[in-house]
């Protein structure tokens, strides 16, 4: 392949970071070491593929998000017991 101005290497760190988004770790910022030319005609496909893989990413941790957060509305509505109250002196076995 001629020289494709580092596209190649930047587009197989943005596949690769797409795969890690849902991992444990932070990400920091992506950044390319060297500014990037014109993307060559040649890897047009391959950076649509890898656009598809990040916007998969953000789908995902979108979803999770949501669940948290779900979760969490959920813990607030949990009513803690009262130590101070006397214990039940009827059981409903029926209802």
């Amino acid at each position: 392949m001629p020289d494709d101005g580092g596209w190649a290497e930047a587009l197989d760190a943005l596949e690769a970071r797409a795969a890690q988004a849902a991992g444990p770790e932070a990400l920091e910022p992506w950044r390319p070491d060297a500014p990037l030319p014109a993307l060559p005609a040649a890897l047009a496909e391959r950076a649509r593929e890898v656009q598809a893989a990040q916007q998969r990413a953000i789908d995902g941790l979108r979803d999770q998000q949501e669940r948290i957060r779900a979760e969490l509305e959920s813990l607030g509505t949990v009513q803690t017991p009262r130590t101070d109250a006397e214990p039940p002196v009827y059981l409903d076995l029926i209802g």
